[in-house]
């Protein structure tokens, strides 16, 4: 019998050829052929690999294999048909592709990027057929992202507000069946600083920046004074950094810093932190300081520290965040006094947050000198009322203030003096008369 591979002979004509079968594993697949003349007669054959070879029962014009099985994925049928007399013809082969449940083979991992960074998830996953759905909970339950239908789900200049998501994929098969991720999460890192502080050692302003092996790798950090770049920084150089062009004993500066990520992105700057610039306010008879606030940090309280030198200075007292200025009512006795600002917080690495140090000439020691201790006077500090040793008849008591103008005159030889009408502050008592001069300074409380 002659055998014709052709579609068409003079006796038979294929209209319509086998198709591509995909199926899921557990269904059967079926098979079809049209084709004209008389006659007809159909055997479905299935390729072994070596050979095609007939199907039991596979014997109309369309085929509707068992069940399939994952085995069989990959598998070539076709049709042989024969006409009453010698011809026979075969169609073209059609091939079968069994979609199995999506099984996966490894899910998502947590990552964690800096701000306006690039954050990469991916899920890997067998089976056919598999479509990709990925969802995160923001809050008022899952909800597909947009446009995030494969295997890899990339975020794009991630912001703060996504940190502490978690993300998963649904991933479902052309069967119907679905399979869902274990969840990854998302970090977010934003730079941060610890303090800006006053460096004893160099006399500048010292950053200190907070430093955790889980921060993501870094290419540089940028730091800015007053919102200007100033410094660009290594990656081995990040934990501090001494400015060495700032002037603390004149100007209170904000630094912050930004972070450049190896993948070329820079974060947003970070919280702000403003120096603390202690300073005297000479409108004062007495020793006043004044300071401004720390920003950056709660501020539990300041510290007042106090010495005759710039390596001994001693806590003299503190004060509660809101108050700015301590006047120094009893100083001691030196010609000059260091004065110093720490703020009480949680420590950074160890180290002091303070101001700067500020050196005051101190005007009560200054006036006791030219004084030259010839009048006792008590109490010293006064409120009311002050005594003088050794008042006599005709001696004329003036007090003054710093400037020279008079405040009060007293006369006669009355020990104990009211101080009613004289302010609190610091002034000069004199007394006068045919002798000279002498004088003391005073406070009055």
């Amino acid at each position: 019998m002659a055998v014709n591979h052709n579609l068409k002979t003079n006796e038979i004509l294929i209209t319509k050829q086998p198709e591509d079968v995909a199926v899921c594993v557990g269904t059967g697949a079926l098979f079809s052929i049209q084709a004209e003349g008389e006659n007809l007669s159909y055997q479905w054959q299935v390729y072994t690999g070596f050979a095609y070879v007939d199907i039991n029962g596979a014997e109309s014009d369309s085929y509707l294999s068992p069940p399939v099985e994952t085995e069989m994925n990959g598998s070539l049928y076709r049709c042989v048909i024969t006409d009453g007399g010698e011809t026979k013809i075969y169609s073209e082969s059609a091939n079968l592709t069994v979609n199995e449940n999506p099984t996966i083979i490894s899910d998502p991992e947590s990552v964690s990027v800096w701000e306006n960074g690039t954050a990469v998830f991916q899920v890997t996953a067998s089976g056919g057929g598999i479509s990709y759905v990925w969802l995160t909970d923001k809050g008022s339950g899952p909800e597909p992202i947009d446009g995030a239908n494969s295997s890899k789900l990339i975020l794009n200049n991630v912001t703060a507000e996504l940190n502490g998501l978690s993300y998963v994929c649904e991933l479902v098969s052309s069967c119907g069946s679905s399979i869902s991720s274990a969840p990854a999460s998302l970090t977010v890192y934003q730079p941060s600083m610890c303090m800006a502080t006053f460096d004893m050692t160099s006399g500048k302003n010292l950053i200190v920046f907070e430093k955790s092996e889980e921060y993501p790798a870094i290419d540089s950090i940028r730091v800015f004074r007053d919102g200007k770049q100033i410094e660009l920084l290594g990656a081995d150089e990040f934990s501090m950094f001494t400015d060495n062009s700032s002037n603390p004993e004149s100007v209170s500066y904000s630094y912050s810093i930004a972070v450049r990520g190896i993948d070329g992105h820079i974060t947003s700057l970070s919280q702000a932190h403003k120096t603390v610039l202690l300073s005297q306010d000479k409108q004062e008879s007495l020793i006043t300081i004044n300071w401004n606030a720390y920003e950056g940090a709660g501020i539990a309280e300041y510290a007042i520290y106090r010495g005759e030198s710039r390596d001994a200075l001693e806590l003299i007292t503190a004060v509660s965040e809101g108050i700015y200025s301590f006047t120094d009512i009893n100083p001691p006795v030196a010609e000059k006094l260091f004065y110093q600002i720490e703020m009480h917080w949680v420590s950074c690495d160890g180290l002091s947050l303070s101001s700067n140090l500020l050196e005051v000439e101190n005007v009560i020691t200054s006036l006791q000198k030219l004084a030259g201790g010839k009048i006792n006077v008590y109490p010293n500090p006064a409120n009311e009322f002050i005594s003088v040793e050794g008042l006599q008849s005709g001696d004329a008591v003036r007090i003054m203030d710093l400037s020279g103008r008079l405040v009060k005159a007293f006369e006669g030889s009355q020990n104990t003096l009211s101080l009613s009408g004289v302010e609190a502050g610091m002034y000069v008592l004199e007394v006068s008369n045919q002798s000279g001069r002498k004088s003391a300074p005073i406070i009055v409380e």
